[in-house]
């Protein structure tokens, strides 16, 4: 397969990202996809508003995606812990108040933690907000 130079416009190749989702019979997302740019285009609508990406009220959907992932990583901590959720809480009190300061910014745990201690370090690398209390923990969980 040989492949074309990408065009250097951002707009030209997010257009062509449609026409290839097209070319794949992928009609919805190549419609959503250049809607939004063309919006963008034609009225000036911010980019992010265009594609749905700025939320309203707040809570935009970047916020859901790092809040599930969040989750996610609690979730496997929980799984470490027995599903005892206040096991999970004094674990995650305990690494926010002795390792957090030290470790928020390191992108891997070192290889000698725990599982729930990676999985800890996981939540709080994507999301700056993690619940330490049982009951905080409780409606995180069983929110979504």
């Amino acid at each position: 397969m040989i492949c074309a130079a990408l065009p250097a416009n951002p707009i030209d190749r997010l257009l062509g990202i449609a026409e290839r989702l097209r070319a794949l019979d992928d009609t919805e997302n190549a419609d959503w996809l250049r809607s939004a740019v063309m919006r963008h285009v034609e009225t000036g609508e911010l980019i992010d508003r265009a594609f749905g990406l700025s939320g309203n009220l707040g809570r935009s959907p970047r916020f859901d995606y790092l809040r599930r992932e969040r989750n996610r990583h609690l979730e496997e901590a929980l799984h470490h812990v027995g599903g005892e959720y206040a096991r999970l809480a004094e674990e995650i009190c305990r690494f926010e108040s002795r390792l957090l300061p030290m470790w928020r910014h390191r992108l891997e745990a070192p290889g000698d933690w725990s599982p729930v201690r990676v999985a800890i370090h996981r939540a709080f690398r994507v999301c700056a907000t993690v619940p330490t209390s049982t009951c905080g923990l409780r409606k995180a969980l069983t929110s979504d």
